[in-house]
């Protein structure tokens, strides 16, 4: 995806790693607040390693959250 982004780009030597380190920021902060949602809802000591949000979701009393976090598993910790 970088590479054909890169020939569409007007200055691909200064937007793309600029475009890379972005995202990666990005993404580094929602995994870190995903974290931090996860420790707040469930106690440390009873986060499932395996199956961390479904579980704690049906912990907390949330079954239909748990089935939505079943069905689209590429967000897991």
């Amino acid at each position: 995806m970088v590479a054909t982004m890169a020939e569409e780009t007007k200055r691909p030597a200064r937007d793309i790693p600029i475009s890379l380190v972005g995202s990666m920021s990005m993404i580094t902060v929602i995994y870190c607040l995903m974290a931090l949602a996860l420790t707040m809802v469930v106690k440390y000591t009873q986060i499932d390693i395996n199956a961390a949000y479904s579980v704690a979701f049906e912990q907390i009393g949330m079954k239909w959250a748990k089935y939505l976090v079943s069905v689209f598993p590429t967000i897991s910790l």
